[in-house]
């Protein structure tokens, strides 16, 4: 499938062509980290393609159960492995990684949004446990839906900060699982087109 002249199967916040720029950069370490960004991106494509063939479609119910607002984050401590330390459970202490607390915050103000807005119970509208890994990878340089989850690197600290930092980011994210829930959108030609 393509998108923009890429292939795409993954929601992300850093379209293609902004890594096909970086890829031109005077920069061998910016050059370097995209390398390995496309790399990571590639496994999110291939689960996020399982993930979206076996989610069912969610409840349309303008009045949707009440579910409370559950939140876990994880520290993948610059690794690949999501689940590599839980740091945060709803209702927890939140430590005082900059990266663990955004994550936390932003999954909450866009879950208040969508419920006191739109009447949604979660994403799926049936209580979906908003998961967040932060410092995934090592300066990885995209934040990323990967079907079931969030993903957030810190940035390579030369073109992007770390992804947690902006609530837009995490709002724009978290409705890529709005989408998949709902329209079940294909994330290829117009139908990518309108859940980028």
């Amino acid at each position: 499938m393509r998108l923009h002249g890429c292939a795409c199967g993954w929601c992300s916040i850093v379209p293609p062509y902004v890594f096909d720029a970086m890829e031109r950069s005077p920069h061998a370490e910016v050059r370097s980290v995209v390398e390995d960004t496309r790399r990571a991106d590639a496994i999110f494509r291939t689960a996020r393609a399982n993930f979206m063939a076996a989610t069912p479609m969610a409840k349309l119910a303008l009045a949707p159960e009440e579910h409370p607002l559950r939140r876990v984050v994880f520290d993948c401590e610059s690794s690949n492995d999501l689940a590599r330390k839980q740091v945060l459970a709803e209702g927890g202490p939140v430590p005082g990684d900059d990266c663990v607390r955004e994550a936390y915050a932003g999954a909450e103000s866009t879950w208040k949004f969508y419920n006191q807005i739109f009447q949604r119970s979660s994403v799926d509208n049936d209580g979906l446990t908003l998961v967040s890994s932060v410092h995934y990878r090592r300066k990885y340089n995209n934040a990323v839906w990967n079907g079931q989850q969030m993903a957030y690197g810190d940035g390579d600290g030369v073109i992007f900060e770390r992804f947690t930092k902006s609530l837009d980011v995490i709002g724009h994210e978290l409705t890529h699982g709005v989408t998949q829930y709902t329209a079940g959108l294909q994330y290829q030609g117009q139908s990518g087109a309108l859940n980028k």
